[in-house]
């Protein structure tokens, strides 16, 4: 696939993201605190690219070059998760995640919902190309329910206060 001059870019970023986490999963290995807190930063880096996207979306923000880039971020970033949650079970043991065991238990499962996320932020790309802001809207509830069907199957459910 030819990138555009950004989406190199942006390929470049999550290249270099991905073998930054690969480096502090080796260098936290035996720190789960630091492995939770690399992966929520990743998670939050994913949902500040959604928020984004989403007021496009909405109308509420301009639909420019840099909506394209973050619907290219998202793609890039879905294609790292994989190095995100490399780290063998146990990690749901500490306190401050919600991810439950299984995720490390069922990785064909997670391959199956991650192809999913890759296969639709890939599309996101190509409608944020058009720049047609009900078609970004279509292509963002796919996007937020691959995303949702591996919570729903693999994060603990936020507790009420």
């Amino acid at each position: 696939m030819d990138l555009p001059v950004s989406g190199k870019k942006a390929l470049s970023l999550a290249l270099g993201l991905s073998l930054f986490t690969s480096g502090l999963a080796v260098a936290a290995e035996f720190d789960g605190k630091s492995q939770i807190k690399l992966r929520q930063g990743f998670m939050q880096t994913q949902k500040r690219q959604l928020v984004k996207l989403t007021a496009v979306a909405k109308g509420e923000a301009e639909f420019n070059d840099a909506a394209v880039q973050r619907a290219a971020n998202m793609r890039n970033l879905a294609l790292i998760i994989p190095d995100v949650f490399e780290v063998p079970s146990g990690l749901d043991q500490f306190e401050g995640t919600r991810a439950l065991p299984k995720i490390w238990q069922q990785p064909d499962e997670v391959k199956k919902r991650i192809r999913r996320l890759r296969a639709e932020t890939a599309r996101l790309v190509e409608v944020a190309l058009e720049k047609d802001p009900e078609a970004l809207a279509q292509q963002l509830k796919r996007v937020g329910g691959a995303c949702k069907n591996c919570h729903d199957n693999f994060r603990k459910p936020l507790k009420k206060p």
